[in-house]
């Protein structure tokens, strides 16, 4: 497992929060010796695990009861229909949700809700009915 460690940048400088500082440190000291790679990329909050519930808790659940689909098939036919592109090569890459951030989550929900809507005939309650 890589830690990550979390800061903001303020004059040039790297700021790390609270605690980071000390935990880096102390994870660069166990790393004696060896080759590293540094990859520094600007911060993008991922998913929340209420969107995640309410993914799979509500929308997914009210499409497979409506489908007859099971959750498993369900899940994989919208982020095949919503979160999938075809690269390059041919290849169809589909996104996964855990790597989502908060507004694509969002979309990702939304573009759901109005495909079961408008072709399913199907309502899928908003996550705080």
């Amino acid at each position: 497992m890589n830690p990550k460690f979390t800061g903001i940048v303020q004059n040039g400088k790297i700021e790390f929060y609270t605690g980071q500082k000390t935990y880096l440190n102390n994870w660069i000291k166990t790393l004696e010796g060896e080759k590293v790679v540094l990859q520094i990329k600007k911060y993008r909050p991922q998913r929340t695990l209420p969107q995640n519930a309410y993914l799979h808790g509500i929308v997914f659940t009210v499409l497979s009861n409506h489908t007859g689909y099971t959750l498993e098939e369900i899940k994989d036919a919208m982020k095949q229909k919503f979160a999938s592109k075809i690269d390059d090569k041919g290849l169809v890459i589909v996104e996964q949700t855990s790597k989502m951030s908060t507004s694509r989550m969002v979309q990702f929900i939304e573009d759901i809700c109005r495909f079961a809507a408008t072709e399913l005939d199907c309502y899928i309650p908003p996550p705080n009915d």
